[in-house]
């Protein structure tokens, strides 16, 4: 048995355990159980679905117009110096800057598939538009986590900043050096358009964005419950989810922005797996994940310094407030989980169907 071949089975091995020993802490402790996912799904129910659905909707609509590129710009020199001539670069860096690490994946996604973007530009776009929201830093983080939005402020310009300066670092790697592929030489794709596919691709999205936050928040409740002193919790959670990461770090006594700062930048493994969903198979996530840890170094450093200019920051409250402050309506549930079921059965349909290749 070679050396790789051990490894692979080493690791098949460990990963059968884990799920053997979360089955058997399932059936021993389900509430627990059911309070994680509960936390998972009061989250999609109340913040994700309300907020990243409609984004995801419009961000989709607004490549496919013709202001894709105007608006973008503003970010177009930069996305011209990572080596990105499509003009609609620009606005799919502008949406993963304000809708966060789903809406910059999917926009990727969406102009990879129109063949605006090569695989290698394709994987350089996702180091600088994979992160946080704004909605999310400051006012989950910020103002109800911290009890500041100003530190909520400073902590999302970190992060903006750092993933920035990685992306451009990238840019004068070995992968970005390569030579032009064949696809960076074909023409864009037709592909379906308007508010029907826009919908479809959102609610499908969504689907999966909820599912990894529900079996995250089990998971994160099993391992680090809350009964757990603050360091270890958050050291438990910083490689799993964000939220809970922030969670922890924000209720330590010293150190708040640090530890929120250091969660917003590793994103959690639950972050990567729903990037991964979103994007089309062929994209690497090694430059995102390597681009982790110098994200983490520049964006503690580039906080320490807005920090010594706005010191008052430092005096965030380590109060934790409930972090949701309504709940959804429940018919408007009842319609999100229709939807999502039409668009399941509409795919099954689809898949279904006898191909040209059968003589139809």
């Amino acid at each position: 048995m070679n050396r790789k071949s051990f490894f692979h089975k080493t690791i098949d091995f460990l990963s059968a355990s884990a799920i053997l020993a979360m089955v058997i802490v399932l059936l021993v402790e389900p509430q627990r159980a059911m309070k994680g996912a509960l936390q998972g799904l009061s989250l999609c129910c109340q913040v994700i679905i309300p907020s990243l659905f409609p984004f995801l909707v419009l961000s989709r609509l607004l490549l496919e117009s013709p202001l894709a590129g105007p608006l973008g710009a503003p970010l177009s020199p930069y996305t011209k110096c990572l080596g990105i001539p499509s003009r609609k670069a620009a606005g799919a860096l502008l949406c993963g800057l304000l809708g966060g690490f789903a809406a910059g994946a999917s926009a990727v996604e969406q102009l990879y598939e129109a063949g605006e973007l090569t695989k290698q530009e394709a994987e350089r776009l996702l180091v600088c538009c994979i992160g946080s929201s704004p909605a999310f830093i400051v006012g989950s983080v910020g103002a109800v986590m911290l009890h500041s939005v100003f530190a909520g402020w400073l902590l999302f310009l970190s992060q903006v900043s750092a993933s920035l300066i990685c992306g451009a670092f990238f840019r004068i790697s070995k992968a970005s050096r390569t030579g032009v592929s064949l696809s960076s030489l074909s023409l864009p794709k037709t592909l379906p358009r308007g508010i029907p596919n826009a919908i479809e691709k959102a609610v499908f999205s969504t689907s999966i964005l909820c599912g990894y936050i529900i079996l995250f928040s089990f998971l994160a409740e099993m391992l680090a419950p809350a009964t757990l002193p603050t360091l270890p919790r958050f050291l438990l959670t910083l490689p799993l989810e964000v939220t809970n990461a922030c969670r922890a770090g924000a209720s330590a006594v010293a150190a708040r922005l640090t530890l929120c700062d250091l969660a917003l930048s590793f994103m959690g493994f639950s972050v990567f797996l729903q990037v991964r969903s979103l994007t089309c198979a062929h994209f690497s996530l090694k430059a995102l994940l390597v681009s982790r840890i110098p994200h983490a170094f520049l964006s503690l450093l580039l906080l320490k310094a807005l920090l010594y200019f706005f010191p008052n920051a430092q005096t965030a409250s380590t109060a934790i407030p409930s972090l949701f402050a309504f709940r959804m309506p429940l018919d408007v549930i009842c319609i999100f989980f229709l939807l999502c079921v039409m668009i399941t059965c509409h795919r099954k349909n689809f898949s279904s169907l006898p191909s040209q290749s059968n003589g139809v």
